[in-house]
């Protein structure tokens, strides 16, 4: 007996009287399940109307995603994004790996409350370039293996991530000890630091933030950066080492010797580290907390003292992408004499910026 069951692309899938969902090849190879060009929570899945009857899914032979638009042919595109979005009964994931390709997991397992457990080892991830949401509303997912080819990108754009690390739910690699607090420090680290098994709502009390200062004292034009850490651990053990790695926001890793390395006591503190002289470029941390059993990983951030300007479509100069002033046209050579680098006199505005057509000088201009 069938609750359903249908055809999509190349593949045929079938869901149980028991909500078994299952989907293979057609010819029991290799295959692709096709999907509309609009997919908003999912609704081109053919399985869509039943999501809330699935209990299990069961995957088997190569399957690739392909996508067709209103007035084109079918293409891969990887677009996994809500396969399980709010299958609220869903508690068992099998044969995962044989989706192949995928480069968007959006709101792959949202809302998927009772799934506990999830082992995507075999799942190739490594292209994905879109996963918010992965696993939003996964209340009950307490256990989930990743294979060495996994990557969740941290969407820094929205500030949103895959939802694997929660509020709250802080996340333990049990493999080699590796603990994260936040969406983004997972999604930081290496391919091979991500490998293993983690468990979440592991309890745990780290938290870094970096500034920019001048000796000790705040300042965004500083070329020093102080880093500020606060950990409370119950490790038994007494080894406390904190470690800082420091790379340019342009390098796409960080060195493997620490910039600075200190030794702690305890089992809590506040703890500032300094990195002096570092320039006027956008720097990248990465700061690893060792309580003798597990490491506490976060990847602190400060922006480059470089004040930028660009002219706006509406002809306003933006500083530092805060202050917007007008920018006025002046040609001293040819239709003026007067320098507006000293002219006294008022502008239409104040402040506001005057390009010089005749020098090719951009000039800050206030009444004074």
């Amino acid at each position: 007996m069938t609750i359903a069951s249908g055809t999509s692309g190349t593949c045929t899938w079938s869901i149980s009287d028991a909500g078994a969902l299952t989907v293979a090849p057609t010819n029991g190879s290799s295959g692709y399940l096709l999907r509309g060009f609009i997919s908003m929570y999912g609704s081109d899945l053919p399985w869509r109307n039943y999501r809330e009857q699935i209990t299990s899914a069961a995957f088997s032979g190569t399957i690739r995603i392909y996508t067709k638009g209103l007035s084109s042919s079918a293409t891969e595109t990887g677009d996994a994004s809500n396969l399980f979005n709010a299958c609220s009964e869903l508690a068992n994931v099998s044969g995962i790996g044989s989706l192949r390709g995928l480069k968007r997991t959006y709101c792959l397992f949202n809302g998927c409350s009772k799934l506990s457990a999830l082992d995507l080892s075999s799942l190739d991830l490594s292209a994905v370039e879109s996963a918010e949401y992965m696993f939003s509303g996964c209340a009950a997912l307490s256990r989930v293996t990743f294979g060495s080819n996994t990557r969740l990108p941290y969407n820094y754009d929205n500030a949103s991530g895959s939802g694997f690390v929660s509020s709250g739910k802080s996340c333990r690699n049990t493999s080699n000890g590796f603990i994260v607090t936040t969406d983004r420090a997972f999604s930081e680290l290496t391919a091979a630091e991500r490998a293993g098994t983690w468990t979440r709502g592991v309890n745990a009390s780290f938290s870094v933030t970096a500034q920019r200062t001048t000796g000790d004292t705040a300042d965004e034009d500083g070329k020093d950066v102080t880093i500020s850490v606060i950990w409370a651990t119950d490790a038994s053990t007494t080894t406390r080492t904190l470690k800082v790695y420091k790379k340019l926001a342009s390098s796409a890793s960080y060195p493997s010797s620490a910039s600075k390395t200190v030794t702690l006591s305890g089992n809590s503190g506040n703890e500032t580290v300094t990195i002096s002289d570092i320039g006027d470029s956008a720097y990248d941390f990465k700061v690893e907390f060792y309580d003798g059993t597990n490491t506490f990983v976060a990847f602190p951030s400060v922006q480059s003292n470089i004040r930028l300007i660009a002219i706006d479509r509406s002809g306003h100069v933006e500083v530092l992408g805060e202050q917007c002033y007008p920018l006025f046209v002046w040609d001293s050579v040819n239709g003026s004499d007067t320098n507006p680098e000293s002219y006294s006199g008022t502008y239409p505005v104040s402040p506001c910026f005057v390009y010089d057509k005749g020098t090719n000088g951009l000039y800050y201009c206030t009444d004074n």
